[in-house]
């Protein structure tokens, strides 16, 4: 069960203290911030689900960072909500809702009505999310598609890029995949494919490499196209990587393929490169760079694990 992520923006601390007391039965993950320029840097770094945001605060408005929210797509979709004192105009309130609010609250509120908008947009978020998962899903394995993992890796290497932090990208193609086809026909095809996907998902979240970022660890894969996948890894590099790359390897390897009382055996080749590391600068560089250490151990015989810089 996903548990969301709420962003407290408000100058008065009592507010933003009695609104996380209300929110405490929803189990949410709660942030504050205590003005606006605050809030934009912590949904710079986060991936927020919903935004409670005061209107009059130092630096950068509610309606401000409203704008800003909505306009860019990076942010994904959260749900705002705006509060503001009782006095304030009709007009105030359309400018609100020009900027893409999705629900507005007048202080002081009653408890009972702010739970029930809070019950209202957890609704709508989680609808929103159903609906978007669906446009980023690979219909056949249930992983990301190429489209969303381009778009998520450009977030990432930007998050990586602005804190200094580490980032790896893992390029996967099963060897010899044809000949399944060819011997076992196209529904074999098929069957491997989500059978390989599996492998990768589990194996991924269970690498002895990436236990020690626990909770910080987003470790995303995504079907590339074909028999090809991709793997990000952030806040991991070098030699973390490497290791992630050769437990994926011998997962699939280990693993015997039952189908239709056939076993089916597979391996696959790595490539992997990070940042900051060689010549990487881009989002679009480290998938390439990855694309290229792969075809490098393609060359080398297949079933096994290259980078850029040299030999696993």
């Amino acid at each position: 069960m996903k548990k969301y992520k709420v962003l407290l923006a408000d100058d008065d601390k009592a507010i933003r203290e009695l609104i996380a007391f209300l929110l405490k039965p929803f189990d949410f993950d709660i942030l504050q911030a205590k003005d606006g320029e605050e809030a934009m840097n912590i949904i710079e770094r986060e991936k927020i689900d919903i935004l409670i945001t005061d209107v009059n605060m130092p630096h950068i408005t509610g309606f401000e960072i409203c704008k800003k929210v909505k306009d860019n797509g990076k942010y994904g979709f959260i749900y705002v909500i705006i509060l503001s004192g009782s006095s304030v105009s009709p007009e105030a309130k359309e400018t609100g809702f020009d900027f893409g609010a999705d629900d507005y609250i007048c202080k002081p509120f009653h408890n009972k009505e702010f739970l029930g908008r809070i019950k209202a947009a957890l609704r709508i978020k989680k609808i929103h999310d159903e609906v978007s998962l669906l446009a980023v899903t690979d219909e056949l394995t249930g992983l990301y598609n190429r489209r969303y993992f381009e778009q998520l890796s450009a977030e990432e290497f930007y998050r990586a890029e602005r804190y200094g932090r580490k980032i790896s990208c893992l390029f996967i193609d099963i060897d010899h995949f044809k000949k399944i086809n060819d011997n076992h026909g196209h529904e074999a095809g098929d069957y491997v494919l989500k059978k390989v996907a599996d492998v990768l998902k589990n194996s991924v979240c269970k690498s002895d490499a990436l236990r020690n970022f626990g909770s910080e660890f987003r470790g995303s894969v995504c079907r590339w196209g074909g028999e090809e996948f991709v793997v990000l890894l952030p806040e991991t590099k070098g030699q973390s990587a490497e290791l992630t790359a050769e437990h994926l390897r011998k997962e699939v390897e280990r693993n015997a393929f039952d189908y239709n009382g056939n076993k089916i055996f597979l391996t696959i080749s790595v490539g992997f490169a990070s940042f900051p590391e060689g010549a990487t600068t881009n989002s679009q560089d480290i998938l390439t760079h990855a694309d290229i250490a792969l075809y490098r151990a393609k060359r080398d015989g297949r079933n096994c694990t290259r980078c850029l810089e040299g030999a696993v």
